[in-house]
């Protein structure tokens, strides 16, 4: 999806957790990921501020802000995604 996407239209970020700095840059370069990764902390709370309790999870947040969908995976992802940003 990232690379099939205008960045000015759409972007994904990741949410870390409880990932020791080593090994989230070991995935990272291992599987490519190209996009932003935030860590959740005890001082940004996102973990607790948006109810994440596993991995992954998907949120779909428009240009204003409002999360639009939630938990979408696989072709429904990419569908809902595709359907935004047209």
């Amino acid at each position: 999806m990232y690379e099939k996407t205008d960045r000015s239209k759409f972007e994904i970020i990741s949410i870390v957790s409880d990932s020791p700095s080593e090994e989230l840059k070991k995935i990272i370069d291992e599987q490519k990921i190209e996009w932003p990764q935030i860590l959740s902390n005890d001082t940004n709370k996102i973990k607790v501020n948006y109810r994440i309790y596993r991995f992954p999870t998907t949120f779909l947040i428009n240009p204003e802000g409002v999360i639009v969908a939630k938990d979408l995976r696989g072709k429904e992802l990419e569908d809902r995604i595709l359907s935004l940003i047209k």
